[in-house]
């Protein structure tokens, strides 16, 4: 008996073709980890019951062996979603490294999009602010209080943080500077640098961030990480 997409049988299925296994040869095949990179019910019970495995080897596209698999759509992997699902998606198979790199560019690529839509035409970001003044000394600094949106702008992209060594960034902490800067041939990575240095800024230069969403450069900026991720 041969059983092909086992991964796709129940645990009780399973167990009904070990015990049929005792009277005949029973062979099955199919995937061992689903998009998510967790094992398939299924491939489970199998891998717990089967008399002896055997793993057919496969590459990825950057020649290592492929042990996981990715679900694509539009070009970008999916991170969440029903186990099985039936419609236009592509299935890759990728080695742990590139399976990494696809969620990395998926979360970006997610993130990228829901800021696109939050400050598109954003007049306003945030209001300012001063501390208030403490027994006899005056300690008035001006800063912004930001809107919800921009709070998170902030968490999710300082995730996105990149430390490598050889990617070294150096921008002057003025705006003018920062709408001077030529962002036609810059990659993805160059970008999510840039918007983390201005998260650093804003701290000694308050409001930078505030200009940059509001003027449309943030959204320039979000474009070209959108385009080249």
């Amino acid at each position: 008996m041969i059983l092909d997409e086992c991964h796709f049988a129940t645990p009780k299925q399973i167990e009904t073709l070990r015990d049929i296994a005792e009277s005949v040869p029973v062979y099955a095949f199919g995937l061992k980890t689903n998009f998510k990179s967790l094992l398939f019910d299924g491939s489970k019970r199998l891998l717990e019951l089967a008399d002896s495995v055997e793993e057919l080897k496969s590459k990825c596209a950057c020649g290592n062996p492929a042990t996981l698999n990715g679900r694509f759509t539009k070009g970008f992997m999916q991170l969440e979603g029903e186990e099985i699902v039936l419609g236009n998606n592509l299935y890759k198979g990728l080695c742990y490294s590139c399976f990494k790199k696809e969620i990395f560019r998926s979360q970006v690529y997610g993130k990228v999009c829901k800021y696109l839509d939050a400050f598109k035409d954003r007049k306003s970001v945030g209001v300012w602010s001063t501390d208030t003044a403490r027994d006899s000394m005056v300690v008035e600094r001006p800063f912004v209080i930001y809107d919800k949106d921009v709070q998170e702008f902030i968490s999710d992209f300082d995730e996105f943080k990149t430390k490598d060594s050889k990617d070294i960034l150096i921008v002057e902490d003025n705006v003018k500077f920062l709408e001077k800067i030529k962002i036609s041939d810059k990659d993805s990575q160059y970008m999510l640098m840039l918007i983390t240095c201005v998260f650093k800024m804003e701290k000694n230069k308050p409001g930078m961030l505030k200009t940059l969403i509001e003027s449309g450069i943030m959204t320039k900026w979000l474009n070209q990480i959108k385009k080249t991720i």
